[in-house]
């Protein structure tokens, strides 16, 4: 199993519409490819000071799996994001693989 983890801080100004734009639109579309086998949308708790950042982590069965949706969608992807809220956000991205 791959892993693809994306910690997002939002603008205290956008942070809801964030929220709700990632659950209705951003989540499913990336649910949806083919080669994802499961996305979450978290709110990171290990620091009780901090209430704004966020998690999406997408699951893929296989490396690829994982490879083809690096080839053909994670770019268009995350373009959606910067798209959307430009610099209102920042995101710290990792990978992490099941041994």
């Amino acid at each position: 199993m791959i892993l693809a983890n994306h910690t997002l801080s939002f603008a205290p100004e956008i942070e809801k519409e964030a929220i709700t734009w990632i659950h209705d639109e951003f989540k499913p579309l990336v649910a949806s490819c083919p080669h994802t086998s499961e996305v979450l949308f978290c709110r990171l708790t290990s620091d009780s000071e901090v209430t704004d950042t966020y998690v999406i982590q997408i699951r893929f069965p296989d490396s690829k799996e994982y490879d083809l949706y690096n080839t053909y969608f994670h770019t268009i992807y995350i373009e959606k994001l910067f798209q959307k809220f430009s610099n209102k956000f920042g995101i710290f991205s990792s990978t992490l693989e099941d041994v």
